[in-house]
Order: structure tokens, then sequence, then C-alpha cells
């Protein structure tokens, strides 16, 4: 059976409240009691003490007076149970051995009679003398009203008990409320967790309570905030698996076709002598790289969870940015970009095998030049494209940097531009800049980008090797 939570709380809480209001109830009226029967037995002691002293007739009219003065009721008798005078109140005189003797009645003498609906403390004074018949000893007998045992607990407990039911009530406001803290928050966290697993990981406004609810709520936050990147995540995955089956696919085709254009430019070549044509030498070479990119994607398709990595080779990066930059330059100079090149200290290389610094630096490059080309074909500007490509060792550090003053990238990508798949170009793929990022990170460097004076600049640093000869 389900037991709401703001239940156990009420409940729990008004159970130890109750058995603590009823223990205080409780002593508090045995305390008014006894306190009550203390004073009706020191009344009584008072008034047995005053009558002993007496040396006045005790006739019905001073016996009357006593009684306006003490609130006791008084009967003198001559010890034979004959009663010579009493109060109009007086109840009849006990018979020896009758009443009922308390033990907060022991230290006195007094005994408990009952006299029709009425109770009493009865004392008695022997030897009392008459000063009307001195020779006859006399007996003085002291009644003091006792309240009855059910209207002294009914007038002792009145008080504790509106306190009790005050206390109860208030209690029982102060559990509703405390319960109603503890389980709404929980009941949206609830809604929350349940949203989340039916796929929507929107987050919870945070508290503003400092306590396990915040930290609680915090926790579901950050919860949702994993599952939509893991989600994220999962997406990109399944859309490279995606693009592998399919690439794939297309990469046997591309290589078949990029075989035959090569065979046939070859046989161009050799009938019509233009083997030493820079443009001939250009697309040969372009034609060899794309067969050796085709080569890698299909070994990388056909097996993607090996777990096998090439291992790291040294690579003189001079070397490869003069060979990137052959084939570059063409596409520039159809475009209309100024390709500036300044390359420092051949003597370095970096830990990097040539087929990926030549697929980094290509990527880099050729993202300017279409970027630096776009600025062109959408203003009036009087200055060119211009591409700047920096090769340099800074601290100990391979530094590659390629600057282009096109427009740079759109805000909306900006954050995300090195995943796969995001582009700002209308005829991009989305691919390259991630390609480069992985790059890097398996050559133990990293790359990033800023915006400075009008140029956008993409920095590549990783750890060279110095002293190596070329």
């Amino acid at each position: 059976m389900r037991w709401p939570l703001k239940n156990q709380i009420l409940i729990r809480m008004l159970v130890l409240l109750l058995v603590a209001v009823a223990s205080l109830t409780y002593a508090s009226i045995h305390s008014t009691i006894s306190a009550h029967r203390k004073a009706e037995l020191d009344s009584l002691s008072r008034i047995v003490e005053l009558m002993s002293t007496t040396k006045f007739p005790l006739t019905p009219a001073v016996l009357e007076n006593m009684k306006l003065l003490s609130g006791a009721e008084f009967a003198f008798g001559d010890g034979k149970g004959n009663v010579l005078s009493k109060t109009s109140g007086s109840p009849s005189l006990p018979r020896e051995g009758v009443g009922l003797t308390t033990e907060s009645e022991q230290a006195t003498s007094a005994r408990v009679i009952e006299d029709s609906d009425r109770s009493w403390y009865h004392e008695s004074i022997s030897d009392v003398r008459d000063p009307l018949n001195p020779a006859s000893p006399r007996v003085l007998h002291i009644f003091v009203s006792r309240q009855t045992a059910r209207s002294v607990w009914i007038d002792a407990s009145k008080t504790p008990l509106m306190i009790a039911a005050s206390v109860m009530l208030l209690a029982v406001l102060l559990s509703l409320a405390l319960a109603n803290q503890v389980t709404r928050p929980l009941a949206t966290l609830n809604q929350q967790v349940r949203k989340i697993a039916q796929g929507d990981v929107q987050q919870i406004p945070a508290v503003s309570r400092n306590d396990e609810i915040r930290d609680l709520n915090t926790s579901i936050n950050e919860m949702a905030v994993k599952l939509e990147d893991h989600e994220t995540q999962l997406r990109k995955n399944e859309r490279l698996r995606t693009m592998v089956q399919f690439g794939s696919s297309m990469a046997h085709h591309l290589r078949n076709s990029a075989t035959g254009c090569k065979m046939a430019i070859q046989l161009l070549a050799s009938e019509k002598k233009i083997g030493d044509d820079e443009n001939f030498l250009v697309a040969l070479r372009q034609l060899e790289l794309m067969d050796s990119f085709i080569k890698k994607f299909m070994l990388f398709a056909n097996a993607p969870e090996s777990g096998e990595t090439q291992a790291a080779r040294e690579s003189n990066p001079k070397a490869v940015l003069e060979n990137v930059i052959f084939l570059l330059r063409p596409s520039a100079d159809h475009l209309n970009v100024e390709l500036s090149v300044r390359s420092e200290s051949d003597q370095s290389t970096i830990e990097m095998t040539e087929e990926d610094a030549q697929q980094l630096m290509m990527n880099l490059i050729s993202n300017a030049i279409r970027a630096a080309s776009e600025r062109l074909a959408s203003s009036s500007a009087a200055r060119g494209g211009l591409v700047e490509v920096e090769l340099f060792v800074q601290d100990g550090r391979f530094v590659f940097q390629v600057a282009d003053n096109g427009a740079g990238p759109p805000e909306n990508v900006v954050e995300t531009m090195f995943d796969p798949f995001v582009t700002g170009s209308k005829e991009g793929t989305g691919l390259g800049l991630s390609l480069v990022k992985e790059i890097a990170a398996r050559s133990g460097g990293n790359v990033d980008w800023s915006r400075e004076n009008g140029m956008t600049i993409f920095r590549f640093e990783a750890e060279s090797i110095q002293g190596k000869a070329i």
C-alpha cells in the first residue's frame, strides 16, 4: 500500500506530539490535584490549631461565626456521640473507625468521610473545656469540605486540555506546512524525471532554498545536461556511421573513376608531350592525393572498430607545406585570392604522419581561400581576397597559422564549428575542421581560432623536434 510522504511526516509528528502533550497534561493535572489537596489539609490544620486554644463558650452562634471566618463546619459534642451544638451545614458525626485515610493525608490525623453527596476532611479535638461546664470534657469536631476526585480532575484538567488542544492544532498546521515544503518540490522533481524518461531533457529552474532538495534539483539538471549531450553524441555517431556506410560505397566508385581519369591524363600527356606542363602536374598530383585519401577512407570504413592506430612518424612541415601550396595555388589564382606564404626553419620536424600534416594544412588553407573568395563575391570591396600562411617555431613549439580576410564564421556555428557536419558555407560539408581537430588531438597538439583586425585566424600548435635532418 502506498503511503505518501506527507502522511508519514504528519502522522509521526502527531503521534509524537500526542504522547508529549498527554504526558505533560497528566503531570500538570496531577500536580494541580496534589496542590489542591495540600491546600485543603493546610486549611484544616490551621483551624485545628486555632480552635485548640479557644477559651470561649462554643455555642451555636459562636460556631456559626467561626464558620463564616474559616469556611469550615463545626460540631460540639460530649464525647459520647451526642451533639451539643453545631453549625447549620455540619454533617453527621462519624462512627468510630469510619473514614478513609489517603497517602497524602497520613501526615495528619484527618479522616475522609462521606455524607450524602459530599466529601469531608474530619478532625476532632478532645478534652476541650467548656467554660459553661468546666468539669465535663467535650469534643470539637471540625469538617472541611473536600472536593470529589471527579470535580478536582475536571477543574484541574480544563486549562491543560485547552492548551493541549491548541498545541495539537498548531502542530497539525505546522506539520502540513512542513510536509508541503518537502513534498511539493519532490512532486515537481518527479514530474521532471518522468519527462526526462520520455525524452524531454529540459532543465528545472533552480530553487532558492539551500538544502537537500536544492542538491537533488542540481543533480537532476546535471543529469539532464549529460543526457542531452549523450543524445546529441549518439545522433552524431549515427550520422557518422551512416556516412561511413554510404561513403565506403561511394569511395569505391570514386577510386575507380579517379584511376580511369589518371590513366586518361597520362595517355593524353604522352600523346601531346605535355608531361612537364605545370597544370598537368597539378592535376596529376591532385588525382594521386585523391586516390590516397580514398584508400585511407576505405581502410577506416572496413575496420572502424579495430582499435589499430598508425604509429606516429616524423614529418617535415615545410616540405609538406610546399607541396600543399603547389596544389592549391592554382585554385587561389583562379578565385583571384592572393596567397602569401612565410615559412621559417626547415630543420624542424613534428611527430605527425605526412598524410595527416598534408590533410591538416590543406583543409585550413582551402577553407581560407574559399572564405576570402566568398567575401569578394558578396561585396564590392576594392581590396581582393587575401590568405596569409605562416609556419614557424616558437618556444619549442611548431606553429602553423592561416589567416584570411573573409567575413568570418557565422555566429550560429562559432561554438560548434569543430563538430562534424557543422558548416557556415553553402558549399562546405562540415567535415574539414572536425578532421583538423581530430588530427591535432592525435598528434598531441591543439587548434583554435580568433578574429583580429578583420582577419580570421586559425592556429595549430604542437611540440616540434629540433635538430633533425631534412
